[in-house]
């Protein structure tokens, strides 16, 4: 019997060894037959339901393999190879679809159970490596060493699990054990490139180049993934750049140019050559370098390992590799000196200038370069010019336009840019909304509506960008174009609460409530709670409720006429002439339809035979009065039509009291502008209007008032006006002489009074005592004689106010504003 059995083990062992022959050879239908039958023949065994499980889980069916590896698990008594099954179990579970159709595959996908799997595998008596490497990325600290050692013990031949936690203690800081976890590798005979390049890091950053070329040395000559010799060749010539080799620094940064010529990774040779000619100060050498590279836009902007990337020299460790002295660069291509002569050659140092200020995370001066280029190449040869320019904007927009002063600056440069470049828009269509956010946060809404017309309206809609340009043309007042706007986001994107409400607004501003009624309910069939619909659906129903009142009222308005015409009787006689007078003309006017007729505001002085003054007073009045009506319409040329009481001139017809003092017609008949002229009215005004806003004000207001009532022959007014307009001129003439307290007589004696406080006597008597206008000016006493006399009732009830002393009062006055002003 003994022997027997023994037969029978022998079949199964030469059947597993031929099946498993077979699977590495991918002949999976034959190991699948194998299978099959020894697990007909022998159920008891393990290794064949392994081999199974793995034959289902290369077809993914994740069900049945994980079946076939659960038997294994069980019938492996002694549980020598369980680990393995654990550790494809936890891959049957991770596995899951990421297409809707996966040609039969069966998934179980179980993240937890996975993980359990995973873990089971690694606390096994025997498991592979990656049961351990599964969980590389996933614990820390003490865990992460302990279960890197875990794999150096079941693994001493494996340089992954050494570099992996030398890689742990160099992110702890604890470069001692960094170095003592690669010098066992070393220690155990291990020959990896990994190792060595490690190391070579290692001593590189400590500064002992020697020793870190040597180990760099050892990783090139021991590397069989050749595709990275070029990063190993970089840091060869940096360390041989380091110590002063020269000659040696160049050859290995020429080969690691050369191995990578078509790719980014070029420019770790690149740029050790030219750190290398700037040192040897040898510009021909500088200036073919950079002439012979081909710049195009996946090396700029393709992701590479310049600024840190992976490298690939161990099975399951990842190394690192990147520049580490952009900042050395920056300032060794800032150095440079362009001639203007050799344009490709500056747009190129530009391009770079680009390239390395992107690194460095330098915006302002990527965003800088690239402009700079865009003025030395042609954009044809180089047609990715807009798009480095464009993600240089990205750039600004995300992390250099933080203040008001960074996106005015941004506004501008975009503004100067936009019309050199006419494609550039197109460019950077994309970033439009965000530009319009940075502008609209600032309610700099005009800056909105500028940028805008460098760009399309369908690179505005497929851009989101109609919403904030509408919202900026309502904010301006420029309703008719943010209609435009929104109606032809609601075109090209549907209906929106925010635009149908915006939009209503806009109906309801210009009165047609109907329509923006209609316009808050569509809004509210999107959301029917939302509140400013319903608010602005509120007030406008009421509003359109107020206007029907307000056309029922319409109806009423002859009535209010008849009122009007009750005001006729307290009009003077100007008034009433003027009135009738403009009646009887308007009437003749070929536009008169119906007691309405539009008129230009200039055509009231024709009409009234008057200066505009005179017809903008009387206009505002009859307005007021509704001896007019402005009814609120415009004719073809945007005139006001005015409604004009038609009951007025058969009123006025019938009055025949309350006469105007004939002075007053004399006045108003009198008063032109030659008048005006004549007596200085516009010399003193011009120059009044020359002075600062505190003064001028006050001048202009007591010069209208002079000349108004001097003119209409108001005598009292006169002289108090003059006084007054004197008193402000001579305050003025001391405060720009630097006079801020005069002396006065107080009793017997003097004292200081401060400008501000001190009145005309007092101000005439300081003026002449300090002589301001020389030995014989008679106007201030003049001025003083008759304002002290007259401004009381009581001397003007004794001796009377004639017309001699307000002409006198007045001539003084100009005479003495003429010498101020």
């Amino acid at each position: 019997m003994e022997e027997i059995k023994d037969i029978r083990e022998d079949n199964y062992q030469e059947s597993i060894n031929i099946a498993w022959e077979a699977y590495h050879a991918n002949n999976i239908d034959e190991v699948e037959s194998a299978c099959l039958k020894m697990i007909e023949d022998y159920p008891e065994k393990a290794n064949c339901h392994y081999l199974m499980g793995l034959v289902y889980h290369s077809r993914k069916n994740f069900q049945k393999a994980a079946d076939e590896f659960l038997i294994s698990i069980q019938n492996d008594k002694a549980g020598k190879n369980n680990g393995y099954a654990y550790y494809w179990l936890g891959l049957s579970y991770a596995e899951r679809s990421w297409f809707t159709s996966d040609d039969g595959a069966v998934y179980i996908y179980d993240k937890a159970q996975s993980e359990a799997y995973h873990k089971l595998a690694s606390e096994s008596l025997h498991f592979p490596p990656h049961a351990l490497l599964h969980f590389k990325y996933s614990v820390k600290g003490q865990d992460k060493i302990e279960l890197l050692e875990k794999g150096i013990a079941h693994y001493p031949e494996m340089p992954d699990f050494y570099v992996l936690l030398a890689e742990h203690y160099k992110s702890q800081g604890m470069s001692n054990l960094q170095l003592g976890s690669l010098n066992r590798a070393v220690e155990k005979g291990i020959e990896s490139a990994s190792v060595q390049f490690n190391l070579g890091q290692y001593y590189l950053s400590g500064g002992n180049y020697d020793l870190s070329a040597i180990h760099f040395a050892q990783a090139l000559k021991l590397n069989e993934n050749t595709s990275c010799n070029s990063y190993i060749n970089y840091y060869q010539g940096r360390c041989a750049e380091l110590v002063g080799d020269k000659i040696s620094a160049e050859q290995f940064y020429l080969a690691a140019y050369d191995q990578e010529i078509n790719s980014q990774d070029s420019l770790f040779g690149f740029f050790g050559l030219f750190t290398l000619y700037c040192d040897l100060d040898n510009r021909q050498k500088i200036d073919e370098l950079i002439l012979n590279l081909n710049i195009n836009h996946d090396l700029l902007c393709e992701g590479g390992r310049v600024s840190g990337g992976p490298v690939f020299l161990a099975e399951h460790a990842v190394d690192h590799i990147e520049i580490s002295n952009f900042e050395q660069i920056m300032v060794k291509l800032g150095k440079l000196k362009l001639d203007r002569a050799k344009r490709l050659l500056n747009g190129k140092i530009w391009l770079l200038r680009y390239f390395v200020a992107g690194q460095l995370g330098k915006y302002q001066d990527q965003y800088k370069a690239v402009k700079n280029s865009m003025k030395f190449l042609n954009h044809y040869h180089y047609d990715f010019l807009y798009s480095l320019y464009a993600e240089a904007l990205s750039q600004i927009i995300s992390y250099k336009a933080d203040t008001i002063i960074e996106r005015n600056k941004l506004f501008d440069n975009l503004i100067s840019d936009l019309g050199s470049w006419n494609e550039l828009s197109t460019h950077i269509a994309y970033y439009a909304n965000d530009l319009f956010k940075l502008f609209f946060d600032d309610q700099s809404y005009q800056k909105i509506i500028d940028l805008s017309s460098f760009f399309s309206k369908d690179q505005l809609s497929e851009n989101d960008c109609l919403f904030r340009l509408a919202y900026a043309y309502a904010e301006l007042d420029q309703n008719t174009k943010a209609e435009e706007m929104y109606q032809d986001y609601l075109l090209k994107n549907g209906d929106s609460t925010a635009v149908l409400n915006n939009l209503g607004n806009l109906f309801d501003s210009r009165g047609d409530y109907t329509g923006a009624i209609a316009l808050y309910k569509r809004g509210l069939l999107i959301d029917s709670k939302h509140e400013n619909l319903n608010s602005n659906l509120k007030v406008t129903m009421k509003k359109l409720s107020l206007a029907n009142e307000k056309a029922a009222q319409e109806i009423s308005l002859q009535q209010e006429y008849q009122s009007a015409v009750n005001l006729l009787k307290n009009e003077n006689d100007f008034v009433l002439d003027k009135l009738a007078q403009f009646i009887d003309r308007i009437k003749n006017d070929a536009a008169f339809d119906n007691w309405k007729v539009p008129i230009p505001r200039y055509n009231f002085q024709k009409y009234l035979a008057v200066n505009k003054q005179v017809a903008d007073s009387l206009l505002t009045q009859w307005l007021k009065k509704q001896y007019l009506v402005d009814t609120k319409e415009r004719d073809d040329y945007n005139v006001i039509i005015y409604s004009i009481n038609p009951y007025l001139r058969e009123e006025i017809n019938r009055i025949q009291k309350h006469k105007i003092p004939q002075k007053w017609v004399d006045g108003f008949v009198g008063l032109s502008a030659d008048t005006l002229e004549a007596k200085g009215y516009f010399t003193l005004l011009t120059r009044a209007g020359a002075l600062t806003d505190k003064y001028k004000v006050l001048f202009k207001r007591d010069l209208d008032e002079l000349f108004f009532n001097y003119l209409l022959g108001h005598q009292k007014a006169t002289i108090v006006l003059s006084g007054s307009l004197v008193e402000l001129a001579l305050i003025y003439h001391c405060e720009i002489k630097g006079i801020t307290t005069i002396s006065v007589q107080d009793g017997t004696k003097k004292k200081n009074k401060a400008l501000y406080s001190t009145v005309l006597n007092e101000l005439i008597t300081f003026a002449e005592d300090q002589k301001f206008f020389g030995q014989d000016f008679t106007h201030l006493s003049n001025l003083s004689r008759i304002y002290r006399n007259f401004v009381h009732p009581g001397k003007e009830l004794k001796d009377g106010i004639d017309s001699p002393k307000a002409d006198l009062c007045f001539i003084s006055t100009i005479e003495i504003l003429k010498r101020i002003l």
